[in-house]
């Protein structure tokens, strides 16, 4: 992201535009907040894509596993 704040901006229309109800577009935001410097809510964000990918789904299991690196990553950065 070359211009995180403004990646954020257009991160939060998007999501808003799907009424809040696609887990690709809360990883994105996810990752804007945390390009931002806002770790805290990266991973409230990153929780809330996961909550969107329902487990023992086996089409979900590789979105699920991505979106749980990133949230790693988050935490990890958060506690540094």
């Amino acid at each position: 992201m070359r211009q995180p704040a403004k990646a954020l901006e257009l991160d939060l229309r998007a999501t808003r535009a799907t009424k809040e109800s696609n887990a690709l577009f809360f990883d994105t935001l996810a990752w804007a907040y945390f390009r931002n410097a806002d770790a805290p809510t990266a991973i409230r964000t990153g929780r809330q894509a996961l909550n969107l990918v329902p487990a023992g789904n086996a089409l979900g299991q590789g979105l699920r596993s991505e979106l749980e690196q990133g949230l790693a990553q988050f935490e990890t950065t958060r506690k540094e």
